[in-house]
């Protein structure tokens, strides 16, 4: 069963700072490496960091701030 878990992960690819680690770019602000990879149905708050054919992996970035 693990072996058919991995055929479906065969066409991962890292996205976004990745791909900027592995010298696909070299002039880029901060900002622009955050959306690289980006899918159009993303919420601002979700970073794709990879991708494959039926889906992607995502964190969600969450910024804490308190008003006093």
């Amino acid at each position: 069963m693990f072996a058919v878990a991995l055929k479906d992960l065969k066409s991962l690819r890292l996205a976004g700072v990745f791909e900027y680690l592995a010298g696909h770019f070299t002039e880029e602000t901060a900002n622009a490496y955050l959306v690289k990879g980006r899918h159009a149905n993303d919420l601002p708050e979700m970073q794709t960091f990879a991708a494959y054919d039926e889906g992607r992996f995502a964190y969600w970035r969450f910024v804490f701030v308190l008003f006093f």
